[in-house]
């Protein structure tokens, strides 16, 4: 399969879902775990698609499984969620040379938190939880542990720090979603776009990619067209 960024995603009975913005790998095995679907007609917001729930994937759309159901009921890639603070936690923004105080230190702190004054640092009121108190808002990605979202676009860098590219595509073997290849884009060192070896990645990073082979080694291989 192939997983374009930006494709269009489309659901079995034909409606487009949205938009390939990022494809999820365990680094571990190098397989892809899911894709991340940016918001559109049909998503309020950008959806996490496990990858066997995707029928087909090319270079131009993904087709997802009938068994997906309704898409908008996928889960989020970004779940907001409220954390309870105790008094120790709720602490008044820096003051001037960095110190900080908790709220009730001193009288006349608490004015200060209400001024909206962002160019001096100081915040405004700490928001408040649903059910009362204060609280402070966590964001967490539903993925799975130790996978590595990575980002359309993200940056190729060549083991003797050449920025080469960026990432436009991402090959898997159909069986296993291990992958097998990425597509490099052309940019200023590499004038056409390349096929790299999944072999040839050393680490991959949410908005970059760090290979094991120099970038006159890249500048050999022949050009990829569809």
């Amino acid at each position: 399969m192939q997983f374009q960024a930006k494709a269009n995603v489309y659901t079995a009975a034909g409606d487009k879902a949205g938009v390939v913005d990022r494809v999820v790998i365990d680094p571990r095995n190098r397989q892809v775990t899911h894709v991340i679907v940016q918001k559109g007609l049909l998503f309020r917001s950008d959806k996490v698609v496990p990858v066997d729930m995707v029928a087909e994937a090319d270079a131009d759309r993904v087709v997802l499984k009938p068994e997906v159901g309704e898409p908008d009921g996928l889960p989020d890639f970004n779940q907001e969620h409220y954390v309870q603070m105790d008094n120790a936690e709720w602490m008044a923004p820096p003051l001037m040379g960095g110190v900080t105080a908790p709220l009730g230190a001193g009288a006349a702190l608490a004015p200060l938190l209400f001024y909206p004054f962002a160019s001096a640092g100081i915040a405004a009121a700490t928001p408040r939880h649903p059910q009362g108190g204060r609280s402070s808002v966590e964001v967490e990605r539903n993925i799975p542990e130790d996978t590595v979202p990575l980002k359309e676009g993200a940056r190729v860098v060549a083991a003797d720090g050449q920025h080469v590219g960026h990432v436009e595509r991402v090959f898997t073997e159909s069986q296993t979603n291990e992958v097998t290849h990425l597509l490099i884009s052309q940019g200023l060192f590499l004038k056409e776009r390349k096929l790299i070896p999944m072999a040839w990645v050393l680490d991959v990073a949410e908005d970059d990619v760090r290979l094991a082979v120099g970038s006159n080694l890249l500048q050999g291989l022949r050009a990829y067209s569809d």
